[in-house]
């Protein structure tokens, strides 16, 4: 193996995290050709690109509480493509390396004289430090009734792959992106249902859930709380939705749209040997996993229900510091 293989730091992840742990290295004395992101698909910040409408506002605040920006990085509520821009400035003012389609495949802990080897589908590389930056959703969660397979150009788990309007929709979830789907979706002109499981709206921060319940009331949007869905037919080229409750009439829908959350690399964390509970990533104050010198920092390390963007820039933040004490020849300060 070359020394081009070898680096102080490699990031897994271009996400917000990722690039922020960058940054904070590169301001603290580590020059940025020791530093490598590695990202698995083809663009920083996939998800966003992928699964946020063009409409959605990107919010500084996390479910309504506002995070204090710790580091070099701070974002204030801002639209998807203000915020794209915002990261690839990043990237290119601070000459940050990434190479995308890199996907790791393991991780072996501490070999050659107290190198982690990073194995990629491709490559290997040699490292003094790892940071997991890997985001909370590895993909959209996809419901476990059954779906009709005749509806598979009505049925998402975005919108941005099909551009909905005009109909009747049904979108399913109660959390924030669920509010914000079924307000894109009434802005579109469609005629919008929302059904969650809970009688009351407890997942949603309250700018949504106040959006939400007086789109309701002025007939914008009809809340079907309480609900479960049992299975989804096809019927006359519609999605015929079938509720358990019985005080819920089964009604068509020309769409359905899921935001039900999503599925943490969990396979990939396990195999590396970090300890993963219900409520997340095991990490310490400065978010350093139960192994030495490998760290996990954004939304995997904030539990199941995630964190804001300037929380994962804070995790980064908290991080570098230990990585400096401990680790690098570095000055986080």
């Amino acid at each position: 193996m070359n020394s081009k293989s070898m680096y102080q730091m490699i990031i897994v992840g271009a996400g917000p995290a990722g690039i922020a742990m960058a940054v904070e290295a590169i301001k603290s004395g580590i020059h940025a050709d020791d530093i490598l992101i590695l990202e698995k698909e083809e663009s920083h910040n996939y998800p966003v690109r992928k699964f946020y409408p063009e409409e959605k506002l990107v919010m500084a605040s996390y479910k309504g509480k506002a995070a204090e920006c710790l580091g070099e990085l701070c974002i204030r509520d801002m639209g998807k493509d203000e915020l794209l821009s915002y990261f690839d400035e990043i990237i290119e003012d601070n000459h940050i390396r990434v190479k995308y389609h890199e996907q790791v495949k393991s991780i072996d802990n501490k070999i050659a004289d107290q190198y982690f080897l990073v194995n990629t589908y491709n490559t290997s590389f040699l490292t003094k430090t790892v940071v997991m930056a890997i985001g909370i959703m590895g993909r959209p969660n996809k419901p476990k009734y059954p779906l009709a397979s005749a509806l598979k150009n009505q049925i998402h788990y975005d919108l941005t792959t099909h551009k909905i309007e005009k109909s009747d929709v049904l979108v399913v979830g109660g959390g924030d992106s669920a509010s914000e789907y079924a307000q894109i979706l009434a802005g579109r002109g469609n005629r919008v249902s929302l059904s969650y499981r809970q009688p009351e709206l407890i997942r949603m921060n309250e700018r949504n859930k106040a959006q939400t319940l007086s789109m309701e009331k002025s007939g914008e949007m009809n809340l079907i709380l309480g609900s479960n869905i049992e299975r989804v037919d096809e019927r006359d080229g519609m999605a015929h939705v079938h509720f358990a409750e019985d005080s819920i009439e089964n009604r068509e829908f020309d769409h359905i749209v899921y935001a039900i959350g999503g599925s943490s690399p969990r396979e990939l964390m396990e195999s590396i040997g970090i300890t993963l509970s219900r409520d997340g990533v095991k990490v310490s104050d400065h978010f350093e996993s139960d192994i030495e010198g490998l760290f996990v920092v954004g939304d995997i390390s904030a539990g199941k229900g995630g964190g804001s963007i300037n929380m994962a820039f804070n995790s980064s933040k908290l991080a570098l510091k230990e990585i400096c004490y401990s680790y690098l020849d570095c000055n986080p300060e």
